[in-house]
This record gives structure tokens, C-alpha cells and sequence, in this order.
């Protein structure tokens, strides 16, 4: 008897679902599995190799086998000039399983089989090929785009498949439909413009990307009233409504704190006005017309969730932290400004506050600091990461969380 696993990768989180076995190529069942036992036959390890590289190329799995394979797939093209890499061992020790897969993710190929210890049952060896795989993405991130992983226990041996996003591998269907995606940016421009829609099939260009920069990067649409995130393969991204509200609902909302941004803009642009001075006139007029909704210390349950939005900033006159930086988010977006809200922590609590590209410097505004604040007696109003950092509200955040998107603008 045999046993299955698939385990994923989702939104920064990690789970388990179960998973059929692809059917094994016709004709290879016998070269290394005994009829009605648990015990896979002594063939020779390039036997029993070739046989799981079949059964891994007819589920669509991407197959190398070092320097080997790299020649084969580029038939007909220049030969390379780097050194081979040292082929994957076929098995190795459960002890070495962790190190085995983090040489596989790199390479983006299929790890060796594991030999369990004596006496170990399947489900222990599972987890423990799991949590070696949690081990490998949590040390090393920028290996998610390995998403999932499926283990097969037989006897005294355990087979693992790890299953990478295409636009890592190059493995779209032919048939796919996505639309192109090719930076950070261009990202957040697709979830902001298709928030209609349950999911967005994209098909991404850049295989350097980061998932966990995407996945931070999505956070950056909805305004707070959908979550955006890829998919567990990063071939769509899938946008969810917040706060118990309908989609249409969100929508609405959205919508209603564009019109009023468009008003705002309007008046308080001028003729011949500099982008610093727009930026300055557009900030100060949420730190005079929108107060502080007091009701997250004191009554946190009547706080409607409008409050975290630019709906409510601007609508209502009343926000907390994330009302008030989504508000500037979208009033510096409809003039032409660079602008991303900035998570992290103030004054020893949780706070948002927003980082823009003005006149061609990164600077950041913290309009909720400075509410009823005269302009003169401003203190977060375009300044620097060193000035925000060292002033006297205890700024705390990390920048590199940001920075990818920065470095493309």
C-alpha cells in the first residue's frame, strides 16, 4: 500500500491537500515495482531513474538531470561555456533530504530518492520530507516558485515531485490566454484595472521575479476593499472582497472615492505649480479635512471598515492610519505621482503611511501624523527615509519590502 501527499504554497501560506499519482507510462510499472507488495525491485539506479523521469515528463513536469539534461534540451544550440554542474545523486539518506531538495529547487529539477530509516511509517516520513521542504522556502524564499510538493512512500523508499510555476519553467499550455505581465508594476496595473473580476489569468514574462514581491506588490490594489493575490501556481491573480461586503459593493466604493480624489484635485491644482508644491497642496488637504476616527481605541466594533479606506477619508472625513494613506495613494495616482503605501510600525503600534516619488526623489508623507497640523508645522511631509527614521515619532519599517517596486519607477 502507498501513500500520497500534495502540499502547496498560497498568499505566503502553507498547506496540504490530497493528490493522485500521474499514470505511469505503459511498460515501465515493472521496472521497479513488485505486483501486489510494497517493495520496489533492486533494478539499477539508472533503471529505476529513467522510469520516474518518464512518469514526471507525462504529468507535464519540467525533467533535468544536470549537465545531461541541460545538452539534450538544447539540442542544435552553442555549446556552453560555464562548467557542468555535479548530477543529483539517485537516493539519498533521509538526513539529506533537506540539502537534496534545495539543490533540486535551484536546478529546478526532481529531487532523488529518499531511503528512509528502518521501521519508519509512511506518514512520519511524510512529514518529515514536508517540513524539510518548509525548511528549504523558509530559508531560502526566493525558491517559492517551487509551489508544491508530492511524496510517495513505498516500502523503505520515498519519491518526491516538486512542481514549479511556469512562468519560472517556460510552461504555459500553448492555449494559454494570459495577459502579460512583465514587472512589479505592470502587475499591480493588471489587479487594479480587473477588480470586477473573480480572477485574472496573466502569463509572466520576467522569470526573475520574486513571488514574495509579487505577492507585496498585489498589496499595493484594491484600496483596501479586496485582497489581491496570485494563485498557488502564479497564473492568475485572484482578487477577494473584504469585510464581509459584496463585490458590487466594493466597487461602488472605489469608484465613489475616485470621483471625490478627481474634486480634490481639481481644486487645489494651479497653474504653473510645481510637483512638489501639488503634492504638498493635495496633503495638506486631507490633514485639514479629515479627522481621526478615535472609535479603533474606543469602540473598535463600530468602526466601520470605511474608516481603513479612501471611501471613508474622503467620503466620510473620518480615517484611521490606512484610510488616510489610501486616500493619498490615490489622490497623488490621479496626479500623476508615484505613490505606495508603507506598512510598519509608529509610536510602538501597527501604522501605515505612504512613500512618493516627487521630482524624482523617494520621500514619505504620513498624513495622519500631521492631521490639523498647519503646513508650517508639518513633520512627515516629504521627507527623507533618514528624517523619518530618526525623528522623534520612531519610524520602524522594512524598506526592502518596497524597494523592488521603487527600483522600477
Amino acid at each position: 500500500m502507498h501513500r500520497m501527499l500534495c502540499f502547496f504554497l498560497s498568499a505566503g501560506l502553507l498547506a496540504f491537500a490530497p493528490a493522485q499519482w500521474p499514470a505511469i507510462p505503459g511498460g515501465l510499472a515493472a521496472e521497479f515495482t513488485v505486483e501486489g507488495t510494497n517493495e520496489r525491485t533492486k533494478e539499477e539506479p539508472e533503471t529505476v531513474r529513467l522510469a520516474w523521469e518518464a512518469c514526471w515528463r507525462s504529468a507535464g513536469m519540467p525533467v533535468k538531470t544536470g549537465a545531461a539534461a541541460g545538452a539534450g534540451e538544447a539540442a542544435g544550440a552553442e555549446e556552453e561555456t560555464t562548467a557542468p554542474q555535479e548530477e543529483m545523486p539517485h537516493e539519498v539518506p533521509l538526513e539529506e533530504a533537506q540539502e537534496a531538495l534545495r539543490q533540486a529547487v535551484g536546478r529546478m529539477e526532481q529531487p532523488p530518492a529518499v531511503i528512509l530509516p528502518e521501521g519508519m511509517e509512511a506518514h512520519e516520513a511524510e512529514i518529515a520530507l514536508l517540513n524539510a521542504y518548509y525548511a528549504v522556502l523558509a530559508e531560502t524564499p526566493e525558491y517559492k516558485y517551487a509551489y508544491a510538493l508530492e511524496t510517495e512512500v513505498e516500502g523503505d523508499r520515498a519519491f518526491c515531485t516538486l512542481s514549479y510555476m511556469p512562468y519560472r519553467t517556460g510552461g504555459y499550455p500553448e492555449a494559454f490566454a494570459g495577459r502579460e505581465v512583465g514587472s512589479l508594476r505592470e502587475l499591480v496595473e493588471a489587479a487594479e484595472s480587473n477588480l470586477h473580476e473573480e480572477e485574472l489569468l496573466i502569463c509572466i514574462t520576467d522569470p526573475e521575479l520574486q513571488v514574495d514581491d509579487m505577492q507585496r506588490a498585489l498589496q499595493q490594489a484594491g484600496g483596501g476593499y479586496f485582497l489581491c493575490e496570485l494563485n498557488r501556481d502564479a497564473t492568475a491573480i485572484q482578487f477577494k472582497p473584504q469585510g464581509g461586503l459584496e463585490r458590487e459593493e466594493c466597487l461602488q466604493k472605489l469608484k465613489e472615492a475616485e470621483t471625490l480624489a478627481k474634486e480634490v484635485l481639481a481644486q487645489c491644482q494651479r497653474e504653473g505649480q510645481t510637483q512638489e508644491e501639488l503634492a504638498r497642496a493635495l496633503y495638506s488637504y486631507l490633514t485639514e479635512n479629515v479627522k481621526y476616527d478615535f472609535r479603533y481605541y474606543s469602540e473598535p466594533e463600530a468602526m466601520p471598515m470605511d474608516s481603513t479606506t479612501a471611501y471613508g477619508a474622503l467620503h466620510d472625513g473620518l480615517a484611521i492610519c490606512g484610510g488616510y494613506a489610501h486616500a493619498l495613494q490615490t489622490l497623488f495616482a490621479l496626479a500623476g505621482i508615484p505613490c505606495y503605501t508603507v506598512s510598519g510600525v509608529s509610536g510602538g503600534e501597527a501604522h501605515m503611511w505612504n512613500i512618493a516619488l516627487v521630482d524624482g526623489e523617494w520621500l514619505y508623507y504620513d498624513a495622519t501624523r500631521d492631521r490639523g497640523c498647519k503646513p508650517e508645522y508639518f513633520s512627515v511631509c516629504g521627507i527623507t527615509a533618514d528624517e523619518l527614521r530618526n525623528g522623534i515619532f520612531s519610524y520602524s519599517w522594512e524598506e526592502e519590502r518596497i524597494a523592488p517596486l521603487l527600483e522600477e519607477n
